[in-house]
């Protein structure tokens, strides 16, 4: 069978996005209509977003399939910083409007499609509003899912909730409830730099075997330099004068001190400079050959790939356009 051209590996994969959100669509109850129930962004901005979301469910499914079929061992999936679940991207003054999934609703949706998938949800953010927004999603997904899907998110009617104290109180519950090894995979959404690399450090110290996908902000952090967040953000001081393209690799040697083992990272590009970098991080001692698979979306699939490239695929979906001359 010859090789998928990458033309077809990223116009499949935009479909797979519209598809999922079709889907959404048909479920009763799931909360669609509100478009500030969507994380957004302004017009033509934030197309970026749907690169991040199409690796991360690569990823996803390559995890539940290595690990789910191993019956002695439980799979969580912990969601730190969620925000809505969802993502909605436009363009042409939002006469085009891109909806689709984030990563916390496209983990039950892959889930949901394997033979066995994550065991529970954990998921919380910040805003109440969120939560109350998101549990509404997941009862939806629940009523309507084949599979079992038991999902815990903090109730709206608390205050705020820290999702360094969130996470560590969840892991402790989850050990004491599952007399076997409990496996996580932690998504950690960054941007304000509010999980601290001690959370991390605590994580790792309750079970060797989590997993982790980190959004790093670099242009954002590059901005914050002098944040009184920095220090425990990064678990060290930096100077003022650190460069912004340094502050990943400093990031990277911080995660590997506290236990992480192999990291392979993605640039996101929103044009002809990257906006962040997606840090796909493996538990220690642990050859991990699904991580060969990112470092492979790295160096060919998304080497030169940036929100351009989404719109443009978009406007094929659409009928907008027939097809690229180049790509």
């Amino acid at each position: 069978m010859p090789k998928q051209s990458n033309y077809d590996f990223h116009l499949k994969n935009i479909r797979g996005l519209v598809k999922d959100f079709k889907y959404l669509q048909t479920i009763p109850g799931f909360p669609l209509s509100n478009k500030n129930f969507f994380y957004s962004r302004d017009d033509e901005s934030g197309w970026w977003m749907a690169t991040k979301q199409i690796i991360i469910k690569k990823y996803i499914g390559l995890y539940l399939k290595i690990l789910g079929g191993k019956s002695d061992i439980y799979l969580f999936f912990i969601d730190l910083l969620s925000s809505w679940g969802m993502n909605r991207v436009t363009k042409r003054n939002q006469v085009d409007n891109f909806k689709f999934p984030g990563t916390s609703i496209s983990a039950p949706l892959i889930s949901n499609r394997k033979g066995r998938g994550f065991t529970e949800y954990f998921i919380n953010d910040f805003d109440s509003e969120k939560r109350e927004v998101l549990i509404k999603r997941y009862k939806a997904l629940s009523n309507n899912c084949n599979n079992s899907l038991i999902y815990n998110i903090p109730e709206p009617d608390l205050n705020g909730i820290d999702s360094n104290d969130w996470v560590i109180d969840v892991l402790n519950q989850i050990k004491n409830k599952y007399n076997t090894k409990i496996h996580c995979l932690i998504i950690i959404d960054n941007q304000g730099m509010d999980i601290n690399l001690s959370t991390i450090r605590k994580i790792r110290e309750i079970t060797p075997y989590t997993d982790f996908i980190i959004t790093f902000h670099d242009v954002a952090f590059g901005r914050q330099i002098n944040s009184k967040k920095i220090t425990q953000f990064f678990g060290t001081k930096l100077e003022s004068n650190t460069k912004r393209e340094d502050l990943c690799g400093i990031y990277m040697e911080q995660l590997k001190n506290v236990g992480i083992g192999r990291i392979e990272p993605i640039r996101i590009y929103s044009g002809n400079s990257f906006y962040y970098t997606l840090l796909f991080c493996c538990r220690n001692k642990l050859n991990a050959t699904w991580l060969n698979t990112i470092q492979k979306y790295r160096d060919v699939r998304f080497r030169s790939w940036t929100a351009k490239n989404i719109k443009q695929m978009w406007d094929i979906i659409k009928g907008n356009i027939v097809s690229l001359d180049s790509f």
